[in-house]
């Protein structure tokens, strides 16, 4: 109790001092009231109370009422958040996952220990150390295996393996030493082989820098500026295409240094403005650039978030480059963590930010009691360099926008029902050695394996039109019309029935790819899923097709 109302007086001395506000007397006014009432449930309460566990959820409740980003981190939680910034942790280097109760290795990081124990997706974690894995979260679990460099873990993984023409299930005993891991934000690089697209047509002959880029740690746009001198080292590449799709941001600096790589010295990138004017902030480039000329494409979706959208925002401001995709996220929020005494950390957002041309693109109004999404009759209008409309209040608009099929219901459950996860662990312990990754197909064989592996599991899925048709039934049976249109129901949900039975090969290229993308991720890890899928990519493909028509690319980028 004492720690924490200690954690009360010290925001109250230390936070006003630096930023005396003219609430002050309301809010010393609150403090007074909460410490009261925190201290006499504690003392008269009729059972015995949890005051860390109190405190949290006061905590929760209140950052609950601001926006998602402000978040308090205990010091339990200081290990993830510091993996979050920086991609390092102690561990052994692996992804988990929970399916059926169970834990499973979900990919172990290539060179790692995990993998040079010799782990393997879709090994199912038995026992850690003298812990048996019952009832356990991925929380728990990620725990007992996380532990500080050079220091031993042992586990016991059951795992599925083909003899005899027949899959059993054996059970190992693994040693691994832990390591300090640092995951990079490059998962992927390389030179576009347009041999492996020539069905859609693209009339380009020039090389394509490829460069995923996945989160933004520290150091992560040095990362990306390497792997552009590798490929310049071993092949001259007349265009970049930056994928920051699923990209859901991370450190602003890193966001100015990545833009640097494009834009010359002393542009303005993004500025910042806070109700302290600490955070009235203008960040502009301070490097040469690598390159300023080569076309440029920036890859976004509906998870390309903050510093991922700053750097799109900035690219289409000062139209340096195309931004191809589904319109981002639209966070426009800055955050800054402070640290609290007993290892704590108040995460809380600081200011808003904004691009170049002075938009800022956050989609919602956190400051209204609703907190909806801006309307677009108050959203403002701005210019990029070369006189191009650009929006606020609501994330980047791609330049070109990339219209994509809706999901099927057969698709949505069997990957929710991890069933490509389950197939693959029956089937890939009897498969040979993968080709290629841009080469390898589902083949015919392997889908009517997938079929039958289906049929054996008993797979259902429940479409939307018999969603429709429940709620229709529960309206004629209120109206007491279900006798009269009893024959009918029956009918329709036979032909539904017949029409379901269809959609597994009428969806097989759809499913066929999420097949590929288990499969390949155990042999070539998440390297080779980037690498198999590109060829699939519409986005990927859009971005080559525009290349191939640099008049198309440069009418884009001046209009007028």
């Amino acid at each position: 109790m004492k720690y924490f109302i200690l954690v009360l007086i010290t925001l109250s001395s230390t936070n006003f001092k630096l930023n005396a506000q003219p609430n002050y007397f309301e809010i010393s006014k609150a403090l007074e009231i909460f410490n009261g009432v925190f201290k006499e449930i504690n003392l008269y309460y009729v059972d015995d109370t949890k005051p860390g566990k109190l405190m949290e959820e006061a905590i929760e409740s209140m950052l609950k009422t601001l926006d998602p980003y402000t978040t308090f981190i205990p010091e339990s939680d200081i290990e993830d958040f510091r993996f979050q910034t920086t991609g390092q942790y102690g561990g052994i280097g692996s992804l988990i996952t929970k399916h059926n109760d169970k834990i499973y290795i979900a990919e172990p990081y290539q060179n790692f220990p995990a993998d040079n124990s010799g782990l393997k997706i879709g090994d199912e974690i038995i026992t850690i150390g003298d812990e048996k894995i019952i009832n356990k979260t991925v929380e728990d679990v990620s725990n007992l295996l996380k532990g500080e460099p050079g220091t031993n873990v042992n586990l016991t993984i059951k795992r599925k393996s083909y003899f005899n023409g027949k899959i059993q299930d054996d059970i190992i005993p693994i040693e691994i030493t832990r390591e300090k891991i640092t995951i990079s934000s490059v998962p992927y690089y390389g030179i576009i082989d347009l041999k492996y697209f020539t069905e859609h047509e693209i009339n380009n002959n020039m090389n394509s820098a490829y460069i995923k880029l996945s989160r933004f740690t520290r150091g992560c746009a040095n990362e990306v500026k390497e792997a552009l001198n590798d490929l310049e080292s071993k092949s001259e590449f007349d265009n970049i295409i930056l994928d920051l799709r699923g990209n859901p941001g991370g450190l602003l600096n890193e966001s100015v240094e990545l833009c640097n790589l494009f834009i010359s010295k002393n542009q303005t990138v993004v500025s910042t403005k806070g109700r302290n004017s600490d955070w009235n902030k203008v960040y502009k480039t301070k490097k040469d650039p690598f390159d300023t000329e080569k076309p440029l494409i920036i890859l976004v979706d509906q998870s390309s978030a903050s510093a991922s959208e700053i750097v799109a925002g900035t690219i289409q401001d000062l139209d340096r480059g195309v931004v191809i995709g589904y319109k981002t996220f639209g966070k426009g929020l800055v955050q800054q963590t402070r640290k609290i005494d007993y290892n704590s950390q108040l995460k809380v957002t600081v200011a808003k930010y904004y691009t170049p041309s002075g938009r800022c693109i956050q989609k919602i109004n956190y400051s209204e009691e609703e907190k909806e999404n801006v309307p677009d009759s108050l959203k403002n209008e701005f210019k990029t360099i070369n006189g191009r409309s650009v929006f606020d209040g609501g994330g980047i608009e791609p330049d070109i926008k990339i219209i994509d099929d809706s999901i099927p219901t057969i698709l949505y459950d069997l990957a929710t029902k991890r069933l490509f996860f389950e197939f693959g662990n029956q089937f890939f312990p009897k498969m040979d050695t993968l080709y290629n990754t841009f080469e390898f197909q589902i083949s015919d064989n392997i889908y009517s394996e997938f079929v039958e592996f289906l049929k054996n599991n008993e797979f259902e899925f429940e479409t939307e039109s018999e969603k429709q048709l429940d709620k229709l039934k529960e309206v004629v049976n209120e109206e007491n019309y279900e006798k009269k249109l009893e024959n009918e129901f029956l009918i329709f949900e036979k032909i539904l029935e017949e029409i379901k039975k269809e959609d597994i090969y009428k969806f097989k290229k759809e499913i066929s790819l999420l097949i590929l993308d288990d499969l390949v991720t155990r042999q070539y890890y998440n390297k080779g899923r980037i690498e198999a899928l590109l060829k699939h990519d519409k986005a990927l493909i859009e971005s080559l097709k525009l290349l191939g028509n640099m008049k198309k690319y440069n009418e884009i980028l001046n209009p007028n």
